[in-house]
């Protein structure tokens, strides 16, 4: 434990809400007792870990499972939070095409109803179009990493907060500007294929990668609360919002698409979800 309760009490992020409380969004005592109660269930044995990493790490392999295992359940558990459209995001849309010439209902049985009346046109897109001044957002849904982006996002966040840590326990000399040595980047990718978030072991040219990944998006977050479904209470969540024509394609690759901040003056709604 106790490389966990290093990094918990000096690197691992947290927001100041009321009065300078400090919110985590995963604390030690919360992942002992989801660990101890199998809500959560790490992807690699202690046996296959210690086997692979022997060789490459001689100080307490036992306290780097669990820490490892804590990192991967904290960034795991990174929310977003889907914007519905804006006025704005649906006239620009409607403007990239130059003539509509018919619109089509479909109901959840697969029934469909095609209107191409020119006149009804007309009337349905003077009702879509919106007042596009207003800065208000409302919410659709929260999601997990995992149902929005593609894999970086998570390796990038995994990757980063092991190299603070080690830059922050062990402080050796490294080469200049450099936060780990190659051996611990090596240990570092290692670990990252074990906990299968990579499908291979990856090499430290790809280091760089995720050092700018999480450089892009480590401001993006804040905390809201939100109302649960299942009681009606209020729950903070550390969220990334995320703007309707960024999600409405499907899955982010976050390493071409960047998170766009909301405009100076933006409001949003917290809406059922």
């Amino acid at each position: 434990m106790k490389f966990l309760d290093f990094f918990y009490k000096y690197i691992q992020s947290y927001t100041n809400i009321d009065r300078g409380t400090k919110y985590y969004e995963l604390t030690p005592d919360l992942f002992i007792n989801k660990w101890a109660f199998n809500t959560i269930k790490p992807t690699v044995s202690y046996d296959d870990f210690e086997s692979s990493l022997k060789e490459l790490f001689p100080d307490d392999l036992e306290s780097l499972y669990v820490l490892c295992f804590y990192i991967y359940t904290l960034v795991c558990n990174t929310f977003f939070l889907k914007l519905r459209p804006t006025a704005k995001e649906i006239n620009d849309e409607l403007d990239k095409m130059d003539e509509i010439a018919s619109v089509t209902f479909t109901n959840k049985a697969g029934k469909s109803l095609c209107v191409n009346t020119t006149y009804l046109i007309d009337e349905m897109m003077k009702t879509v179009r919106g007042d596009d001044r207003s800065n208000e957002y409302e919410t659709d849904e929260l999601v997990k990493i995992d149902q929005i982006s593609n894999n970086l996002y998570l390796q990038s966040n995994f990757v980063m907060n092991l190299v603070f840590f080690f830059n922050k326990y062990y402080p050796i000399k490294r080469k200049k500007d450099s936060l780990v040595s190659v051996d611990e980047q090596k240990l570092i990718l290692k670990i990252l294929y074990l906990f299968k978030l990579s499908p291979v072991e990856v090499t430290n040219s790809r280091f760089r990668q995720f050092k700018m990944c999480f450089d892009r998006f480590k401001f993006c977050s804040q905390l809201v609360s939100l109302p649960q479904r299942e009681n009606g209470q209020c729950e903070y969540h550390t969220v990334a919002m995320l703007k309707w024509k960024q999600w409405k394609d499907g899955k982010i690759d976050f390493l071409s698409s960047d998170i766009e901040p909301l405009s100076d003056g933006s409001s949003v709604k917290i809406c059922d979800y």
